[in-house]
C-alpha cells in the first residue's frame, strides 16, 4: 500500500514539474526616452517605409524584439511601440535607454 501512494505521489509531482518546465519565460520590456538631436519630429515607419506617427522628444517608448517584418530596415533601426499604440520602426541613434 505504501509503495503504490509514494508511486502515485511521485508520479503527479513528475507530471506538475513537467507543466512548471513548458511555461515560457516573458522577457521584460525595454523602455527608451525619444532623443532626437535634428529638432524635428522623430517618425515611425510601418513595413512599407512609410511614415504612420511621429514622436516628440522626451516620449517614452517600448522597444520591441525583433522579427522578420522589418529584417530589410537594417540594424540602425528598431522596432518600438508607443504608449498610444503605434508599433513601427525608429532610428535606433534617436533612443536613450532608461535603465
Amino acid at each position: 500500500m505504501l509503495k503504490k501512494c509514494f508511486e502515485a505521489c511521485t508520479t503527479g509531482l513528475f507530471v506538475a514539474a513537467s507543466v512548471i518546465a513548458n511555461v515560457p519565460i516573458v522577457q521584460a520590456a525595454e523602455i527608451f526616452t525619444v532623443e532626437d538631436p535634428t529638432g524635428t519630429p522623430l517618425n515611425v515607419r510601418g513595413v512599407r517605409g512609410k511614415v504612420i506617427c511621429t514622436l516628440s522628444n522626451g516620449e517614452i517608448l517600448e522597444k520591441i524584439p525583433k522579427d522578420g517584418a522589418f529584417a530589410h530596415f537594417g540594424p540602425e533601426w528598431t522596432t518600438i511601440r508607443t504608449k498610444s499604440g503605434c508599433l513601427g520602426r525608429v532610428w535606433a541613434e534617436y533612443l536613450r535607454s532608461n535603465y
